[in-house]
């Protein structure tokens, strides 16, 4: 668990956080937006109607063999994708023959 989930995540993790980490030791991802110390603004990805809950609901998956070709991971709160998310941004530090693979 504690090889897939970092340690910056957002709240307590739920049953469906539960499956998600199951999933996850099978297929051998990082969770990378757990990874980073960010202010909570920049962890939040959801919040409830009335403004009274906010969630990090939306997650960046990278395979743990490229773990270090993920620098930060933070959401831009007022870049909302729909009435109660914001987007969640990446930035990857990636050589010229990673990047020519792709």
């Amino acid at each position: 668990f504690e090889d897939i989930v970092g340690p910056h995540g957002l709240g307590e993790i739920n049953e469906r956080g539960d499956r998600f980490i199951q999933w996850a030791k099978q297929h051998n991802p990082i969770i990378g937006n757990t990874w980073y110390q960010q202010h909570r603004r920049k962890k939040w990805t959801w919040k409830s109607p009335g403004n009274t809950v906010r969630n990090q609901i939306d997650y960046i998956l990278i395979k743990k063999r490229f773990r270090n070709a993920l620098l930060e991971s933070k959401t831009i709160p007022s870049a909302t994708s729909g009435k109660n998310q914001s987007q969640t941004e990446k930035e990857k530090n990636c050589s010229k023959k990673y990047e020519a693979r792709r």
